[in-house]
């Protein structure tokens, strides 16, 4: 079999000479080479565009005629009708020969027929208009125009010629013939040969051909349902008069027919839904089956959601949460189908985070403006009007997080997708720092802002309240450059002027114009810098930063025209000042910010800014820094001074602040000049050139002139406005802080310890304390009290604490100025105004035992007044009549609880005070209250011995050191305070540390602590220095001081401050950890000898078997006895309202996070076990954690694991330590449950019998008896675990078996009030009525036999 060869035969061309080139070619002639017969080579940018040469033979002949269109006729069936040239002729015959001109002329003739109808007002407004908006040379340009149409009216106008329209491409095949109307390409007759594919006709060959058709032969055929779905609307026949133009009639069917069951197959269309793939299926491919691959692109992509698969959260534009019942019905007409799954409207999380990376701009801008809505509906929520994108929402908020922080990973996740997009420009780098400034600041402030009050409290750190937010997760040291960047070139800077915002000015001065991003870095800083000290020393630090935010909305661009600062950017100087010293001295020094703002001193004339700048500089004279400005620039601060004075006399808000911040900022100063030694650099102030500026009469003549304003205006406008206006009240408060400054100063500095001071200034305080001001007090003394009533009844959103705060500012700046016109030395001479003495005293009583000190949701910069005023009226309490030293000895053991973080310097003084007082004769005088009088006197008494714990523990070493400013500065504060903020709330930690203020509870006892954690590393025995090098005390000495201590506190409460005991003293809880401390000591703590080996050269005893500790001990743990109890009635706790273990709660600041009680309490016992020998106190103090307070593990390790020390446990229920609220039904009650304990219970009766003695037995034998018999007192739940009968039987068969007679007798007869109204204690509890003995042995022949019946009857009947 043959087949054709794959190649043919290669014949080689005969040569022959070129032909003579035809003239198609004549134009390719002369570029052939003669030598190779091809054309040379000639680079693309040599040669002439095909444009170009058509353009060139164009210009050639001009004579050429644009072909006209004319119908193209053939004998081919294609589709007829009126073409081009007949709508051509019908519009000439209709309209004239010129279409343009006609329509021209028309709209001129409207035009004027317009202009006619106007009155000459509108004509000339419309005039204007014009010009307005195209400028004054719009009628020469409609001028020329006009005459160039006219000069072009005699131009010829070229015919076209009428090309008829075809089909180029092959029709497609029909599914449906249609009879007498095929469509033929017109291509289709004149095929190249061979089959090959047709040569492309040439250019002067080319015709254009358009079909005949009139406008009701075009029909619309949607190939998919429109967007939103919009029902086709058939336009109506033209008017008579109309210009509409007709495209002719048409002849022809355009849809093809279905000759077969055309009626059936329009109602198949109308079951299904139109533009649905199977109706276009159906309609436009009947032929095609359903399956057919090719039509599957029609189909919609299949959401499959799995079985318990929750569907993708979905956002809309503005990142609001769409509900999934609106997902698929939405239109896609808003820009949410743009994504891979189009049948869902709204873009999932991954959606947005892939397209924040698009590389189309726009979608990345669209893509972060959605993530700045998400960031706020997970902050605020939504409606909650869904649950389920409500329960999304919390879902998110509580992912795991892997990292082990408390940010939720989509927080993270949305903050560094815009960090990632920051430094792009344009709409992109403005919609990422909006996404930036939502994450860290927010529309939400998480703290109240506190204006002026901020500063005046010094501030204080709000790390603790972010703990968890997204300003914790900041790469500073990436993102500080960039802001430095942005700050210099703000992505929106090029982005138009109407988005620029121009911060508020004077009239005259031209502000400074900060872009919107600018003020959201500006707001980020901000926010920064209230977080952290370290945050704000990271902004200081950071290389040109500081130099950026003065450049931008601080310092002029020209010096010609002044500007007015930007205030929010002052303020946040103050902020970074205020963090530490080191930033103050950064900014003043290196950066020069002092000296950058004080030249708005002497040319601003805007108070805001003035205000702002007085607080900077109030904050650095805190620290002792830049008070030489007050001698450098003194006759700008003359001027400010005279200025102030001249406000003063108008009441406005706007004014009162101004005068507060000059108060403020003299009395910094006052304080820098009163030891200049304490300021940076020293002798910047001196005292002499506060006395030749004369400040003090300055400050007095204010005062005078500002209440005398005030009385003026009330008389005018209402009565007793001080009371409802703060306002007024606080500016008074300045003014009296600043006098008090200045006469301490002159104590120190001035003639006679300042009494030519106090002579000067006591008419002018006479004339502004009147009866008048002291009855003011009084008003605001009864408001503060009223206040403190009612804190915790009002509502979240009243102003209680800030008004509380401010009241207190107020009494202790009288308080401080009364002081300050006392003598140094004692003197008849009084100050020259009188204070209302017996109110504030009710108030302090009230405020010291108020439950505000322990409020976790109280802001503690709000709490700092309250502190300082009670330590004012410490100060104030001596020099009152009738003052006891004991009473003022109880008021500071109360003062001295409340004290708060920078009330350090007040603390350590109370402390000496204390200390100073207790002396071996005061102690003599009391009968040694209770301790031997030697135990005053040893090792140079308490203060000697106790004074460097107690120091130590109210300021600790820290790395690095801190020193808080207190409230109000001294010359010791300004020379050591390290910063002025507090720092956010204390944390516990895994190991014991001295924390500082506020003190424990059981501060007394606090030298204990260290005697037991003698080896750790923050221990006051492991700090250089913390010891004086002549302190010798040994172990025994400092437990006997402590517990005199603590007993003293007590002693002195009790007797004159006894409504305040509960609240200020030591808890019982605290007592009983103190002597567990005790028996827990080891030897060879202290530096002393004696502490070895005693006199007589033998090793000293354990601690807690000295004599004279042991009877301390006895006597603190008195008062919380049985015995000593005067409750009797008994309080059944149920398991589930139980409070907390208190010991517990009290061993935390002991043994911090890491080491639980129950540890301690192991070797607690373990110590007991070897070397208590049955020490009664030591006995005692083994009982109260097993109470039904505490956890089944610790009655466990008693009962079970060492069970064989029950026997020397000799503990009468008299001597029982108790809760400082109950009794013994601590342990009774609830019942005893476990099986395992109970057992245990069960177990030592019948094992020891009569060797479980006293309390422990009684114990036993009542959570044997109350799962046994069910009369006892016991709450639902423990009732239904004890009401098993099988339970019961098999107890009652172990006891009636296994036990003795006394055992046996003990379980069956005990038993306690139903009614739960007393604990029967032995003998009552075994005495048992008729009623009752009857019930039970009706119990015993119920579940057992008569055989057991018989053998215990003789125990009721005994």
């Amino acid at each position: 079999m043959t087949s054709n060869p794959l190649v043919g035969s290669v014949f080689e061309r005969k040569p022959s000479l070129p032909k003579p080139p035809s003239s198609s070619q004549s134009r390719f002639a002369s570029a052939l080479n003669s030598k190779t017969g091809f054309p040379p080579v000639q680079h693309r940018s040599q040669k002439s565009s095909a444009f170009l040469k058509n353009l060139e033979d164009g210009r050639r002949k001009p004579d050429t005629q644009v072909p006209s269109i004319e119908p193209h006729t053939t004998s081919s069936p294609a589709i007829a009708g009126p073409g081009p040239s007949t709508v051509l002729n019908q519009n000439q015959k209709q309209n004239g020969p010129s279409l343009a001109h006609d329509w021209r002329a028309q709209i001129s003739t409207e035009n004027e027929a317009r202009v006619q109808a106007m009155t000459e007002e509108e004509r000339e407004a419309e005039t204007w208009e014009i010009l307005g908006r195209f400028g004054p040379g719009v009628s020469d340009i409609l001028r020329r125009a006009r005459e160039n149409r006219e000069r072009n009216k005699d131009v010829k106008t070229l015919s076209l010629e009428e090309v008829p329209f075809t089909s180029e491409r092959e029709p497609l095949p029909s599914p449906i013939s249609i009879p007498g109307s095929p469509l033929v390409s017109s291509l289709s007759r004149s095929s190249s040969r061979g089959g090959t594919r047709p040569n492309s006709p040439s250019k002067a060959s080319r015709k254009l051909r358009f079909a005949e058709l009139a406008p009701d032969q075009v029909h619309v055929y949607p190939s998919a349902p429109s967007s939103p779905k919009k029902a086709l609307l058939a336009l109506p026949p033209p008017e008579g008069g109309s210009n509409a133009i007709s495209l002719g009639t048409f002849t022809g069917r355009m849809k093809p027919t279905n000759v077969e069951g055309s009626t059936g197959s329009n109602t198949k269309y109308e079951q299904i839904e139109e533009g649905s793939a199977e109706y276009i299926r159906q309609k436009y491919f009947p032929s095609a089956p359903a399956d057919n691959p090719d039509l599957a692109w029609m189909s919609a992509s299949a959401d499959i959601t799995l079985p318990g698969q929750t569907p993708d959260l979905r956002f809309d534009l503005n990142g609001t949460p769409i509900p999934s019942s609106k997902i698929l019905s939405l239109p896609t007409h808003l820009g949410l189908h743009h994504h891979a799954e189009g049948t869902r409207a709204g873009y999932t999380l991954d959606d947005i985070f892939l397209l924040t990376r698009s590389t189309v701009r726009a979608q990345r801008a669209a893509m972060l403006e959605i993530l700045v809505g998400v960031i706020r509906w997970l902050r605020t929520g939504g409606t909650k009007e869904d649950a389920d994108i409500e329960a999304a929402r919390e879902s998110l908020l509580a992912s795991p997080k892997s990292d082990g922080s408390r940010i939720p990973p989509l927080l993270k996740r949305i903050l560094f997708a815009g960090l990632e997009a920051l430094p792009e420009r344009g709409a992109v780098g403005v919609r990422a720092m909006d996404v930036v400034w939502e994450c860290v600041v927010g529309q939400l402030n998480a703290t109240d802002d506190l204006g002026d009050l901020d500063f005046v409290l010094g501030g204080m750190e709000e790390k603790h309240k972010y703990d968890g937010a997204l300003v914790t997760a900041l790469p500073l040291t990436d993102v500080l450059p960039q802001f430095l960047n942005l700050l210099l070139s703000p992505p929106d800077n090029d982005l138009g002027d109407e988005l620029l915002s121009t911060s508020s000015g004077q009239t005259g001065l031209s502000s400074l114009r900060t872009t919107p991003a600018q003020q959201q870095i500006l707001s980020i800083l901000t926010h920064l810098a209230r977080c952290s000290n370290a945050y704000a020393e990271l902004i200081v630090e950071e290389k040109g930063l500081v130099e950026g935010l003065l450049k931008v909305f601080i310092i002029p661009t020209t010096a010609l025209k002044p500007s007015t600062p930007n205030v929010s950017a002052i303020r946040l100087l103050s902020i970074l000042a205020s963090a530490s010293r080191t930033n103050a001295e950064a900014l003043c020094d290196k950066i020069g910010v002092a000296d950058v703002l004080l030249r708005f001193v002497a040319l601003s004339a805007n108070d805001s800014v003035l205000v702002e700048i007085m607080l900077f500089y109030t904050i650095l004279a805190r620290y002792g820094i830049y008070s030489r400005v007050a001698a450098d620039a003194k006759e700008v601060w003359w001027k400010v001074g005279d200025h102030v004075a001249t406000l003063s006399s108008t009441y406005l808000q706007v004014n009162t602040r101004l005068i507060r911040a000059y108060a403020g900022l003299i009395e910094s100063w006052l304080v820098c000049a009163t030891d200049p030694h304490r300021t940076s650099p020293s002798h910047e102030l001196l005292w002499s050139q506060v006395k030749g500026w004369e400040w003090g009469a300055g400050l007095a003549s204010l005062l005078v002139k500002f209440t005398s304003s005030i009385a003026e205006e009330d008389m005018d406008t209402a009565q007793d406005n001080i009371r409802k206006d703060m306002d007024r009240s606080s500016t008074s408060a300045s003014l009296w802080r600043s006098l008090g400054a200045y006469l301490e100063g002159a104590k120190v500095n001035g003639i006679r310890g300042g009494e030519e001071e106090r002579t000067e200034l006591g008419l002018a305080l006479k004339q502004a304390f009147d009866a008048n001001e002291v009855q003011t007090l009084r008003i605001l003394i009864k408001d503060l009290k009223t206040r403190l009533n009612t804190m915790g009844i009002e509502s979240e959103t009243t102003l209680a604490p800030r008004e509380i705060a401010s009241l207190s500012i107020i009494l202790t700046s009288a308080i401080r100025l009364w002081l300050g016109c006392r003598p140094s030395v004692p003197s008849e001479i009084s100050p020259p105004f009188e204070l209302p003495f017996a109110e504030i005293s009710d108030l302090c009583a009230i405020l010291v035992r108020h439950s505000l000190w322990h409020r976790p949701n109280l802001q503690p910069l709000l709490v700092r007044p309250l502190s300082t005023f009670l330590t004012y009226f410490l100060r104030l309490s001596p020099h009152l009549p009738g003052i006891h030293p004991d009473l003022w000895l109880a008021q500071a053991f109360g003062v001295v609880k409340t004290l708060q973080c920078g009330d350090e310097e007040h603390a350590l003084q109370i402390i000496s005070q204390i200390l100073d007082m207790l002396t071996p004769e005061w102690a003599a005088k009391r009968g040694g209250i209770g301790v031997p009088i030697f135990v005053w006197e040893e090792k140079g008494g308490l203060k000697a011995v106790l004074g460097p714990f107690l120091r130590y523990e109210i300021s600790p070493e820290r790395d690095p050191n801190v020193y808080i400013a207190p409230l109000c500065s001294s010359p010791k504060s300004i020379g050591m305070c390290t910063t002025l903020r507090i720092p956010s709330s204390p944390t516990l930690h895994p190991e014991w540390r001295p924390l500082g203020l506020p003190f424990h509870s059981d501060w007394t006892l606090s030298p204990l602590n260290h005697l037991l954690r003698s080896g750790s590393d923050y221990s006051i025995f492991k700090q250089p220095g913390a010891l004086p090098d002549a302190w010798d005390a040994s172990e025994i000495e400092i437990v006997r001081g402590t517990l005199a201590l603590a007993k003293v506190e007590r002693e002195v409460l009790n007797r004159f401050a006894s409504s305040v005991i509960s609240v200020v003293a030591v808890k019982s809880e605290d007592i009983v950890l103190g002597c567990m401390k005790v028996f827990m000591l080891e030897h060879g703590v202290g530096t002393g000898e004696s502490k070895v080996q005693s006199e007589g050269g033998s090793p000293l005893p354990e601690v807690f078997r000295d004599e004279i500790v042991a009877r301390q001990m006895h006597e603190l743990l008195g008062p919380y006895t049985v015995k000593a109890s005067s409750l009797r009635q008994i309080k059944p706790v149920s398991s589930s309202t139980s409070p907390s273990a208190p010991l517990e709660l009290a061993s935390l600041p002991l043994l911090g996070t890491s080491v639980p009680f129950y540890q301690f309490y192991t070797d607690f016992l373990s110590l007991y076990d070897s070397i208590s020998f049955s020490h009664p106190l030591f006995s005692r103090l083994l009982l109260p954690p097993t109470s039904m307070l505490y956890a089944a593990d610790y009655r466990k390790l008693l009962w079970s694991d060492y069970s064989h020390i029950l026997r020397g446990i000799r503990v009468e229920v008299d001597d029982v330590i108790v809760g400082a609220s109950g009794g013994i039904e601590e342990w009774l009650y609830p019942v005893e449950t476990a099986p395992e304990i109970l057992g245990a219970y069960l177990s030592a009766l019948i094992k020891y019998g009569q060797g479980l003695q006293g309390f422990t037995r009684l114990l036993a034998v009542h959570h044997v008896a109350a799962n046994i018999w069910p009369d006892f007192c016991m709450d639902a739940q423990v009732r239904e675990a004890v009401s098993d009968d099988e339970r019961r039987i098999k107890l009652l068969r172990v006891v009636v078996e296994q036990g003795g007679i006394e055992v046996m007798k003990e379980v069956l007869r005990y038993r306690q009030s139903p009614q739960a109204h007393q604990v029967l204690l032995f003998p009552r509890c075994f005495e048992i009525d008729e009623p009752c003995r009857t019930r039970r042995c009706g119990l015993i022949a119920q579940w057992t036999s008569e055989l057991i019946l018989e053998r215990v009857r003789g125990v009721y009947e005994g």
